[in-house]
């Protein structure tokens, strides 16, 4: 049984279409939808909270308070970006590095 999920980039197309899913899906469990502006409202299962995904502490703090009660059963992550690639890079891969992302988080 699914009784503690979390959700970070919640706020996102892919974050917010997860949390109703897995809310419809698992109406008895607690969700906490962790994003850097919140943008929804929360619900008898819902948990809106802010976080910091430049901040370790942050993250730490989110880690907590997300199982403070009971274990997490379930944690997506779904933070995401778009960034434009040049021409002239022939890798489909892209190798991520924070530095290289961090000014997309900013």
């Amino acid at each position: 049984m699914v009784n503690n999920i979390a959700i970070i980039g919640s706020s996102g197309a892919i974050g917010s279409a997860l949390v109703q899913q897995l809310s419809s899906l698992h109406p008895n469990a607690i969700i906490h939808a962790f994003s850097r502006h919140h943008s929804a409202e929360e619900t008898d299962n819902l948990r809106c909270h802010s976080i910091d995904y430049e901040s370790e502490g942050s993250i730490q703090q989110a880690a907590l308070l997300a199982s403070k009660d009971v274990p997490l059963d379930i944690v997506i992550v779904a933070t995401g970006f778009c960034m434009t690639v040049s021409s002239n890079q022939k890798s489909a891969l892209w190798i991520y590095q924070s530095t290289t992302s961090s000014a997309y988080f900013k």
